[in-house]
Order: C-alpha cells, then structure tokens, then sequence
C-alpha cells in the first residue's frame, strides 16, 4: 500500500529558505551619490559665476544706495522695512538689506529695522506656504519638509528657534516649509525674532562700523551660505533615503 502525501509538505512545494539565509544586498547607492554630487557641483559652479561676476560687475555703492535711502526722510525706516519684508519670500541675497541697514541706520537702530524686516517677511512667507500648499513647497524644499515636521514635533515651541540654527534648508525656503507644519504662527514669529538678533546685530555692527563696503560682499557671504546650507540639507536627505535599515536579530 502507498502511503498518501502528506498534507503539511504538498509534492510539488517549493523547498523552504535555509533559516540562516543573508537578506537581500541593498540596492546600488553609487547612481544616487553621483547625482547628489552633481547636485552640489552645480551649486559651487553658480558659486564659482557669482565671483566671477564680483570681479567684473560693478553694483552701486553702499554709499549710493543710503542717499537713495535717505530722500524718504522720516519715512526711511518704514521704506526700509517694507523693502526687507518683501525681499524676504524672494530669492535674493538678504544680506544686502542688512548691510545697507548698518551703513544707513547704524548698529543699534539697524539691528531693530533688520530684525523687523525679517521677522514680518518671514511671517508672509510662512503664511504664503500655506497658500501653496504641501506638494509644491516639498519640492521646493527637495523632499526636506518630512524633517522640518520631525523637529518641529520633537522640540514644540522652540522648534522655530531651533531651526534658525540648524542647516535644514536655506532661509527663504524654511520659511515656506514651517507654515506646513503644526507649528503656532506667535511661536513661530517669537522665534524667528530670537533667532534672527545674534546673526543680524554682528553684521550690522560691521556694516556700520565699515567706511566704504562693495555690495558684492555681502551677495558673496549670501552665496556661500546658500551652498553650504543647501548641501548639507542634500546630504542629509540622501542619508536619510539610503539607511540601511537594522538588522533582525
């Protein structure tokens, strides 16, 4: 008599894995590191065209642009900081404004008007974020948005302060990305205010305290922390997408 099959292991089954088998190989990250690298090249080419332009271009004194300034009279400080606040959603070199802040008002007035400029254009700009809506300010932050919202749950309150301080994303950007999170547009405003001063009270000071100053100085310094924001913003989004992920024990 043949004995039936049985029913737990079918004939034709497919023989089990070994207990012990490797996990798949993670897929090649050699094509996304090069694209990451041709990313960041790119930004230190326009880097590299911006100096080139320094050395060729003439832009007008800081010292034309402050008798500009000053025909308003006493409407200048208000002029100035309408002009800052709208420059903020732009992308523009913000330092300009800020130097001319220091040569036109000096250290102390400068500060305040500077400060106030950025803080109510990066209130309109976090206000316009939320107009645009998620997809397309995601890709205006290159996927970043996903971390903005990490830190913004993990530090509360003082996530607007901290992000001031941490290179998620280039100034004008964040400031789209924040009003997609759940951050409070008074916490946001407050630490904006608070994180803008330390930066903005040395560089008005120096503008101040400067006799003559190119305004490509101030374009240049915007340009290489633009890079170095960005790419470190690059990389990390590329860490995060090529994690290899723990192993089961």
């Amino acid at each position: 008599m043949i004995p039936a099959p049985s029913a737990a292991t079918p004939p034709d089954a497919a023989p089990a894995a070994p207990p012990d088998a490797a996990p798949a190989a993670p897929p090649d990250a050699a094509p996304a590191v090069r694209h990451l690298a041709a990313r960041i090249a790119v930004l230190v080419g326009l880097l590299a065209l911006l100096v080139v332009a320094a050395l060729t271009i003439d832009l007008p004194e800081v010292d034309v642009l402050r008798a500009e300034l000053a025909r308003f009279g006493v409407w200048a400080p208000i002029v100035f900081v309408i002009a800052y606040t709208i420059a903020v959603p732009l992308p523009v070199p913000k330092s300009i404004f800020t130097t001319l802040g220091g040569v036109a008002f000096g250290a102390v007035a400068g500060t305040v008007l500077v400060t106030t400029g950025i803080t109510a254009g990066a209130t309109l700009s976090f206000l316009l974020g939320r107009v645009l809506g998620r997809d397309v300010v995601d890709r205006m932050a290159h996927g970043q948005l996903a971390q903005v919202d990490e830190i913004v749950e993990r530090h509360g309150v003082r996530a607007a302060l901290v992000l001031r301080f941490v290179p998620v994303l280039p100034f004008s950007i964040l400031n789209y990305a924040c009003g997609l999170t759940a951050m409070r547009l008074r916490h946001y405003v407050i630490g904006t205010a608070l994180g803008a001063i330390p930066g903005t009270a040395v560089m008005v000071a120096i503008a101040a305290a400067g006799a003559r100053i190119s305004m490509w100085i101030p374009v240049i310094i915007s340009g290489v922390l633009a890079v170095v924001t960005s790419s470190v913003a690059m990389v990390r989004h590329h860490r995060r997408l090529h994690r290899r992920p723990a192993a089961v024990g």
